[in-house]
């Protein structure tokens, strides 16, 4: 599915969205993916800009930009 900077921001403004999770990358030991938590209690990815991969962050920080970028004011982070 893709769920690209697009679909997050419309989900958001529609009120889709109830949260946003930055976590560590299951697969890499540097990375960070950021999750959002819908109302209907799924989880989604971000995405790569129509693409279904998943988006994989550098740092923390590069995540938190686009959850700004979406319209979100806070996130949660899991460090483990």
């Amino acid at each position: 599915m893709v769920f690209d900077r697009t679909v997050v921001a419309a989900q958001v403004s529609a009120g889709f969205i109830v949260n946003a999770i930055i976590r560590l990358a299951d697969d890499q030991k540097a990375a960070w993916v950021l999750e959002f938590a819908r109302v209907d209690g799924d989880n989604n990815c971000m995405t790569y800009a129509r693409r279904t991969c998943v988006k994989t962050y550098k740092t923390c920080d590069a995540a938190l930009t686009d959850v700004h970028a979406v319209g979100i004011k806070k996130a949660t982070v899991l460090m483990s």
